[in-house]
């Protein structure tokens, strides 16, 4: 809706999270093509730079802050990847051990329709439906599936 309302045709987010480096993942996203934020993390909380300093990196009336205190246009693109972070903590875990969603319910408290109060409960796991585009991420969106999948 956002976009919509701000009549734009087109926009595009790029975000990067490699993999935490001693527990202190640094998180990076482009808005079509311009380097835009760039966020030192630890425990679960930007510490770097300002205004984003003391926030945290997933959940906690995040949205809500950003859209009180930014200007709309960077509110959107935090969020963004606000959410990013959120779903790269996934890289934490070998996924394939993790029966279902219920075993994550509440860290995420709702965050998304799999977590939400009466799916929870009986969302699964798809063994094997991890891709890992770590070793080939300009395949991410190639459409020719991630080095790691056998045809």
């Amino acid at each position: 809706m956002a976009h919509a309302a701000a009549g734009r045709r087109e926009r595009r987010y790029d975000v990067e999270i490699p993999d935490r480096v001693d527990g202190r993942p640094r998180a990076r996203l482009r808005r079509d093509g311009e380097a835009l934020l760039d966020w030192e993390i630890a425990r679960g909380t930007i510490v770097a730079p300002q205004p984003f300093a003391g926030r945290p990196s997933f959940g906690g009336g995040f949205g809500r802050w950003a859209e009180a205190e930014l200007d709309p246009d960077l509110a959107e693109a935090a969020v963004v990847l606000q959410r990013a972070c959120g779903i790269s903590m996934g890289r934490m875990w070998d996924m394939d051990q993790v029966p279902g969603a219920w075993a994550f319910g509440a860290l995420t408290g709702g965050a998304c329709h799999t977590f939400a109060a009466g799916v929870v409960e009986d969302a699964r796991r798809v063994v094997g439906s991890m891709r890992d585009f770590t070793e080939a991420p300009e395949l991410l969106l190639s459409g020719e599936g991630a080095p790691n999948e056998s045809p």
